[in-house]
């Protein structure tokens, strides 16, 4: 369901750095480092630096400002989750984690644990992670549900609102064989035939 969309953006996210992928700036700052609080929960600068690394990807470099944007809006959207009893469940995040580890350049506990080492993380913390996406994944499902869910009578009533969009067009392509060799008048001909 909505799990692969957000599995797709962990596995960005974690395996970011196979790529290379690593802003120089981020050396700088010891990734404990809280950039933000938001209801009192902290973002780290290790968050911060796995976002640039995600959306570097993309070949997408956003302001300073907007990084931060969607770094507080996951954070708001997780608070949601456990507001509304909708945090992703440990069989959901097993489940994740198994898909992760069928990937051609995962394979292996042991590759993982060595691939997130580098970055300074754990098995427990990419699971953690997978679960806060997953109940993010759950608040926007259960916010948008009524949005994108759309009757059959509502179906019918903009096909009969809007008949002219929905116009039958036959059409058919009709041939008539020619040699190449054939006179322009010839061709004509055809041309009028068909």
């Amino acid at each position: 369901m909505h799990s692969k969309f957000l599995l797709a953006g962990i596995l960005i996210l974690f395996l970011a750095p196979l790529f290379g992928i690593s802003p120089a700036w981020s050396e700088d700052i010891p990734p404990e480092t809280v950039m933000v609080t938001v209801n009192g929960e902290p973002i780290l600068h290790k968050q911060v630096q796995a976002e640039i690394e995600a959306l570097a990807l993309s070949d997408y470099q956003p302001p300073v400002e907007e990084l931060f944007s969607q770094l507080i809006a996951k954070e708001l959207l997780f608070q949601a989750a456990v507001k509304h009893d909708l945090v992703a469940t440990d069989d959901e995040v097993e489940e994740g984690f198994q898909s992760v580890l069928k990937l051609p350049n995962v394979g292996s506990i042991e590759t993982m644990e060595k691939q997130l080492a580098e970055r300074g993380n754990t098995i427990e913390d990419f699971k953690k992670d997978l679960k806060r996406q997953f109940s993010i994944n759950h608040v926007i499902a259960w916010k948008t549900q009524d949005e994108i869910t759309i009757s059959d009578a509502s179906v019918e009533k903009y096909y009969k609102a809007n008949p002219g969009m929905f116009e039958m067009i036959h059409a058919r392509h009709i041939l008539k064989r020619v040699p190449e060799e054939a006179s322009e008048e010839r061709r004509s001909k055809a041309r009028a035939e068909i």
